[in-house]
C-alpha cells in the first residue's frame, strides 16, 4: 500500500531561465518538505514495523521529481490486505499530528534541524555521485553548485517550527493532493473470493461497470486520487474527504504507467 501526497510544485524557472527569486522559494520548500522526513520516517516504521509488525516492508520517504514534491507513506504486507493497511496510515497520521505540543517539541525541533545539516554536510562518498549530483545541476540549467551550502544556511537561519507546521496542515494534513495506490496479490485474490472479497460493483465511486476490467491471473492495483479530510462512514481515520477519486484495475505494468495519475502531468 502506498499513499503518496504531492505538496508543491516549486519550479525555480521562468520560461527556462534562471530566476533567483524563484530559486529563493525552492530552497526554502525543499527544507520544509526534506525535514517531514526526520519527523516521520523512524517514528512510522517504529509503530507499524516494529510495535504492530503490519507489514515487511515499512518506510517514509520524501519526494522530489522534476522540482516536485511530496512525501511517501509506504507499506507491503503478506498479511493484511491494502485496506486495514490504509486505516493504519491514516490513524498513524492522526495520531502524530504535529500541531500537538506533545508530538513536536521545541527540542524534537532543534534535533530534526541538527539531523538535517548533519546529512546535507556529508560529502559524496564517490566520485560516481558526485559527478551525477554536479551534472544535474548543468542538465537543468541552474549551475547551483553551491546548493546544499544554501540549504544548511536556510536550515540554520530561517527554517522555523511555525513554518514547518503550517507545511503540514496545508499539503498533508488539510489540503493534501493525495494518491493511493494499492496492490492486491493473486493470493489475497483468494482469500477475498472465500469471504472477505471486496464488492467492487457495489462502490459508489465506480461509475458503471465497465470501469471495471477482467480479471486476470496477474496482481491487481488500485489507484485513488483523493481529496480529504474527516471519517469516513466506518469511522475509520481518512484524512480529507474523498473528492473526484479516480478507480482503476490494473493487469501490467504498461496499464500502470498509463492510468497512474502518479506518472501524469494531471496530476501534477
Amino acid at each position: 500500500m502506498l499513499v503518496y501526497f504531492q505538496t508543491v510544485n516549486a519550479n525555480f524557472k521562468d520560461k527556462e531561465i534562471f530566476n533567483p527569486q524563484l530559486y529563493e522559494n525552492y530552497i526554502k520548500i525543499f527544507c520544509l518538505n526534506y525535514i517531514m522526513f526526520y519527523i516521520f520516517n523512524e517514528l512510522f516504521y517504529d509503530i507499524l514495523r516494529t510495535k504492530e509488525q503490519l507489514g515487511y516492508d515499512v518506510s517514509f520517504s520524501t519526494e522530489t521529481n522534476n522540482n516536485i514534491f511530496g512525501v511517501k507513506f509506504y507499506v507491503s504486507s503478506s498479511k493484511y490486505n491494502p485496506d486495514e493497511i490504509l486505516e493504519r496510515i491514516n490513524k498513524f497520521i492522526v495520531d502524530n499530528d504535529i500541531n500537538k505540543e506533545e508530538n513536536f517539541t521545541d527540542e524534537n525541533f532543534e534535533s530534526y534541524k541538527k539531523s538535517m545539516i548533519v546529512d546535507l554536510m556529508e560529502k559524496p562518498l564517490t566520485l560516481d555521485s558526485e559527478m551525477a549530483r554536479d551534472l544535474g545541476y548543468i542538465l537543468d540549467r541552474s549551475y547551483t553548485f553551491d546548493e546544499r551550502s544554501k540549504f544548511i544556511e536556510y536550515v540554520k537561519e530561517k527554517l522555523t517550527k511555525k513554518d514547518v507546521i503550517d507545511y503540514f496542515n496545508e499539503f498533508i494534513f488539510l489540503k493534501a493532493k493525495r494518491l493511493e495506490v494499492a496492490l492486491y496479490s493473486s493470493v489475497n485474490k483468494e482469500k477475498e473470493k472465500e469471504g472477505n472479497k471486496m464488492d467492487i460493483e457495489e462502490n459508489d465511486n465506480i461509475k458503471n461497470e465497465n470501469d471495471v476490467k477482467e480479471e486476470s491471473n496477474v496482481d491487481m492495483v488500485e489507484v485513488k486520487n483523493i481529496d480529504k479530510k474527516g471519517n469516513d462512514a466506518n469511522n475509520n481515520y481518512v484524512l480529507p474527504s474523498y473528492q473526484n477519486v479516480q478507480k482503476v484495475i490494473i493487469k501490467d505494468i504498461q496499464d500502470f504507467h498509463r492510468h497512474c495519475v502518479y506518472y501524469d502531468n494531471e496530476f501534477y
